[in-house]
């Protein structure tokens, strides 16, 4: 009897250790259910993704072919107001009695002047008035060309050519301006004729020669503030008038700096700062130019687009007098903060289950099935050898 009671306790520690087994398999295979049924509603998930996409892809097609019904409309309207939008140059004309080119533009453009005869030479710019008109006085003979700038547009280049007049060349210097960058005058008169650069009060001056067009430039050490006075003579004791200039003052030439320069990648704008109202010119490496307008608080805003790396070149000008020439290389453009790049990791949303690597889940109930097995013999042995001992 007694070894029946002993059977009896061992079989039911066998039940015990048997069952948490029976209850881990079933929690797994229901694991694995719940795994089987995410895959197949991501199946179906993307299924009706695919057929939702195909949909769309037809309705796009419909789409692009009414689109391209009215696109000879839109290209036409997009031509007239690039038309409607071109700087121009018209109505240049040459008058020989007053030895002076008349032209139109649009109103406050700046004119650039271009002697062809001597290399395509720069022969200063000029200023349109409010109405559109600008004058070239004393124009050197040959061909000369028009090129208006104006908030970052072009026009093309207007030619006229002028012939060699009757009358002598006045000697007074006209169209003067000052570099501060190169510390340089620039001025036009007679062709061939001695140009003299006098400070008051000072023996020492300045002598250069103008060139077969009429140009010269003079360049010193001139300290702000200093008045120079310019004579132009024929060498046969006939003189111009003189021409008095004084020197920016330290205070404006610090005004006329480029500062704060800063480009936008998003909007494709360029701002910075410097002397109000001036006009800048702005040079790219590739050989764009263009001129824009500071505002009353020398703010300028240019929308040009400008890829990373590209080097251009700023310049102030305002009455006469250019400022330094501001170097400027456009940025990288920057990362947006959050982003990452295709290698990172991604996080699982909170509260879903992560599925076990494949054949992490039969492994591990094999392994607790095994070891309860031998748990169970262990106490069978040990039950059978108790018995003995009693008989």
């Amino acid at each position: 009897m007694k070894k029946f009671r002993l059977l009896g306790v061992g079989l039911l520690l066998g039940m015990i250790a048997v069952a948490p087994c029976r209850v881990f398999a079933e929690s797994v295979a229901a694991e694995s259910s719940e795994q089987v049924e995410v895959i197949s509603t991501e199946e179906t998930s993307e299924e009706s993704e695919a057929m939702e996409s195909s949909e769309n892809l037809q309705n796009d097609v419909q789409e692009s072919s009414t689109e391209e019904e009215t696109v000879a409309p839109d290209i036409t309207e997009k031509r007239q107001a690039k038309i409607a939008n071109e700087l121009k140059i018209w109505d240049v004309v040459y008058d020989a009695e007053n030895d002076q080119i008349t032209g139109k533009t649009e109103p406050n453009a700046d004119v650039l002047i271009i002697h062809v005869n001597t290399g395509n030479s720069n022969g200063g710019t000029l200023r349109a008035d409010a109405s559109g008109i600008f004058t070239y006085s004393n124009p050197v003979a040959g061909v000369i060309k028009f090129e208006a700038y104006l908030d970052g547009r072009k026009s093309e280049q207007y030619e006229i050519k002028v012939k060699e007049p009757n009358v002598e060349k006045s000697l007074n210097i006209t169209y003067v301006s000052y570099d501060i960058g190169t510390q340089t005058f620039n001025g036009a008169t007679a062709p061939n004729v001695t140009i003299y650069a006098i400070i008051p009060g000072k023996e020492d001056q300045n002598v250069v020669t103008a060139n077969s067009a009429g140009l010269f430039s003079v360049t010193d050490q001139f300290e702000p503030g200093t008045e120079i006075i310019l004579t132009a003579g024929d060498g046969f004791g006939n003189e111009g008038e003189p021409f008095h200039y004084t020197i920016p003052s330290e205070a404006f030439i610090n005004s006329m700096k480029i500062k704060n320069v800063s480009y936008d990648h998003a909007t494709h704008t360029l701002t910075g700062e410097t002397a109000p109202n001036a006009s800048i010119g702005l040079w790219v490496m590739n050989g764009a130019y263009g001129t824009y307008q500071a505002d009353e608080n020398g703010k300028f805003t240019i929308v040009r687009e400008l890829e990373a790396g590209t080097a251009i070149s700023l310049k102030p000008f305002h009455d006469g007098i250019f400022g330094e020439k501001y170097e400027y290389t456009i940025p990288a453009v920057p990362i947006k903060a959050g982003t990452t790049d295709s290698t990172s990791t991604v996080m699982k949303p909170a509260g879903t289950k992560e599925f076990p690597k494949t054949g992490a889940t039969v492994n591990a109930a094999l392994s607790i099935i095994g070891s309860f097995a031998v748990l169970v013999a262990a106490v069978l042995i040990i039950t059978r050898k108790l018995a003995g001992k009693k008989n």
